[in-house]
Parts: C-alpha cells; sequence; structure tokens
C-alpha cells in the first residue's frame, strides 16, 4: 500500500512498484489525482486499486486494508 500515490514521491513509488509486478493499492485524499494515477498504471499494464481519503482516518485504513 501507498499512500499519497496521487503525485510525487508516491506516485512514483506506485508506478515502479506496479512496473514490477507489484498489485498496487494506492491511497490519497486527492480524488482526480488519484484518478489520473489509476488511468497511468493501468494503461502501461500495471494492477492498481485506488482507495481515496485521508490515511489518517479510520474507515479509510479499513478500506486499504480490504482492498490489499
Amino acid at each position: 500500500m501507498i499512500t499519497g500515490a496521487g503525485s510525487g514521491i508516491g506516485l512514483a513509488m506506485a508506478i515502479r512498484f506496479a512496473a514490477e509486478g507489484a498489485r498496487v493499492v494506492a491511497a490519497d485524499w486527492n480524488a482526480q489525482r488519484l484518478g489520473e494515477a489509476v488511468t497511468q498504471i493501468q494503461a502501461s499494464g500495471g494492477t492498481i486499486v485506488g482507495v481515496e481519503g485521508n490515511i489518517a482516518d479510520q474507515a479509510t485504513a479499513l478500506k486499504s486494508r480490504r482492498s490489499a
């Protein structure tokens, strides 16, 4: 699971792990950036599940864990 996967280092990590064959669970509070990241990684053949929300929120954390 990668938090902040919609931009910056989080996005770079998500792209790299997906390219290496990992099933990525990506979390970000910004739905637009997260959606763009998911689209980009899926278009390159990667496997990714996007979870929108603040990972500090218990409901988001549980949803992320269930997606893994």
